[in-house]
């Protein structure tokens, strides 16, 4: 029916014969071909080729509206600025000194807070050491022995008061200086 209606090949154009061709072979059905299978490496690039398109283009849109939205934001914001403490010495600032003052005094007043203290145990010490010695005079009466005979047992005795109290050290020293001499000399006496 169709071949009656077009005719032949002499009455058409090229456009008519391309149509008439197409209908007769139903070139708009895929006959026996699947698409999915045929073509799908084609449509799989054409898809990947249009979605590097499309990222790019929102790429481009986001950096412009970056650009336009921060167009008067300072481009070193996340930099602080900073400036030199010291001022010019031509400037006209008052020199103020007030907490390196207080700083100093406070430093001075436990200085000699510390010297003073230092001072006071001095003086103890110097205290007992009078009266150890008292004590050893007082010894000296009621024993009635001269321990100053014996220089080398006296200077160790004061060098002992100089250092330290080491009990070891105290107790062999009175056992030098009440030795049986000692003791024999004071039952003579009675």
């Amino acid at each position: 029916m169709l071949q009656q209606l077009y005719g032949g090949d002499k009455d058409l154009d090229k456009q008519d014969i391309f149509l008439r061709n197409f209908i007769f072979s139903e070139g708009w059905k895929n006959k026996g071909q699947n698409l999915e299978e045929d073509n799908y490496y084609e449509y799989q690039q054409k898809n990947e080729k249009v979605d590097q398109e499309d990222e790019d283009r929102d790429l481009e849109m986001d950096q412009y509206e970056y650009t336009h939205n921060f167009r008067y934001e300072d481009k070193n914001a996340a930099y602080l600025t900073t400036y030199a403490r010291e001022a010019p010495e031509d400037s006209m600032r008052r020199v103020e000194d007030k907490r390196k003052t207080q700083r100093q005094t406070a430093q001075e007043k436990k200085e000699a807070d510390k010297l003073k203290r230092k001072e006071e145990i001095n003086k103890l010490k110097a205290l007992k050491r009078q009266e150890i010695a008292d004590q050893l005079k007082q010894t000296e009466f009621i024993a009635g022995t001269d321990i100053r005979e014996n220089k080398k047992l006296l200077e160790k005795v004061e060098k002992e008061l100089q250092t330290e109290f080491i009990p070891d050290l105290y107790y062999k020293n009175m056992d030098a200086i009440f030795d049986d001499k000692y003791y024999n000399a004071s039952d003579a006496d009675s």
